[in-house]
């Protein structure tokens, strides 16, 4: 059950994993407590579902719990890819050197397997860590390692190598290059149903595309990463791209709004939403929360995403699936938490303290 999961995971299938990994926990459960630490490698996979769905506490605690039982049982594999996924829950959770402290013992463990697919996976991502920090340095030191394993046997984790790559290419400013490359990497992944690995290309094609200029396919791309997204939930291959990728997102949603992508299926508006909440709460500096009588709550944050937008209220009501009177009831705590009267003051408010 568990490699069925990890299975529809490569293929975009969150929730049918979820629905796998939780029906072998039960099944450990329901027959005794002798497999109960062979689990760990469930409560990984959990973790990094939840991960995905922006439940970074949950996340973490699943992952934890999942490291605990992988060292208990010996599981080497199990524990990369625990340390790996713990790391990038630290990082969106802001702690940026724990992050990189537990990236750093996910590659000695890889190393000490031997494995190679481990290998690459702890320094795909420790380059991708370094290169998020502005150490090109350290992180072309992580590709070479990459470079000089053996070679993989799983095409999935040669392309987080070879994304990780392109990663490397974008922030040199070689955006030709970089689309180059991704471009076959896409093929690649649609090829072998690889829709987990396929959304973070699109995501990265749409950004170096709106590099160059290039808004319309930039807005296109992206929108085609949103449609395929949106009905498992994704949220963290989205988030995790930062400032650039909310831009994209406000793009999407005034072409929408202004029907300008009409051969390309609509994203729903709600989820448009949850996606921009998650980034302003990411992206709000720290000084915000300090300014404000109380923290914007992640429904208030989706309202006031709709309102900057130019929404009413009968329109944020219907995207959200809530009626005209809680939403304006969300506007009034919106007024009061931002010290604002209208809609205009509350969205100049928000934009000043950078929570859009």
């Amino acid at each position: 059950m568990s490699r069925q999961a990890r299975l529809r995971m490569v293929q975009g299938r969150l929730r049918k994993a979820d629905h796998l990994l939780r029906r072998a926990l039960r099944f450990a459960v329901e027959r005794g407590g002798d497999l109960l630490p062979a689990t760990g490698e469930e409560h990984v996979y959990i973790g990094e579902l939840l991960y995905e769905w922006n439940q970074l506490e949950a996340a973490a605690r699943q992952l934890n719990e999942g490291i605990r039982l992988a060292e208990r049982m010996g599981q080497l594999d199990t524990l990369v890819d625990g340390y790996v996924a713990l790391s990038r829950a630290e990082m969106a959770q802001g702690s940026a050197d724990s992050a990189l402290e537990t990236a750093q013992e996910a590659s000695r463990l890889a190393e000490r397997s031997g494995a190679a697919e481990a290998i690459v996976e702890a320094a795909a991502w420790n380059a991708r860590l370094h290169l998020t920090r502005g150490d090109l340095t350290a992180a072309v030191l992580e590709l070479e390692r990459i470079a000089g394993t053996s070679a993989v046997s799983v095409s999935m984790v040669r392309e987080t190598g070879q994304i990780t790559r392109a990663r490397l290419t974008m922030v040199r400013g070689e955006h030709d290059e970089a689309l180059r490359l991704l471009e076959g990497l896409r093929e690649a992944a649609e090829a072998s149903d690889r829709k987990g690995n396929l959304l973070e290309i699109l995501v990265l094609q749409a950004l170096a595309l709106w590099a160059t200029n290039e808004k319309e396919r930039a807005v296109t791309t992206l929108t085609r990463a949103l449609v395929l997204a949106e009905p498992e939930g994704y949220v963290r291959t989205f988030a995790d791209e930062g400032a650039a990728v909310g831009d994209l997102l406000s793009e999407v949603l005034d072409a929408q709004q202004r029907g300008r992508l009409d051969a390309t299926p609509s994203v729903p508006m709600r989820y448009l939403a949850k996606l921009l909440a998650a980034l302003a709460r990411e992206d709000a500096a720290p000084a915000a929360d300090e300014r404000l009588p109380e923290p914007l709550s992640e429904r208030e944050l989706e309202v006031l995403a709709l309102v900057a937008a130019g929404m009413s209220n009968k329109e944020v009501a219907s995207r959200l699936f809530v009626s005209v009177t809680t939403v304006k009831t969300h506007i009034n705590n919106l007024y009061r938490k931002l010290d604002a009267r209208s809609r205009i003051q509350a969205v100049a408010r928000a934009r000043e303290l950078g929570i859009l």
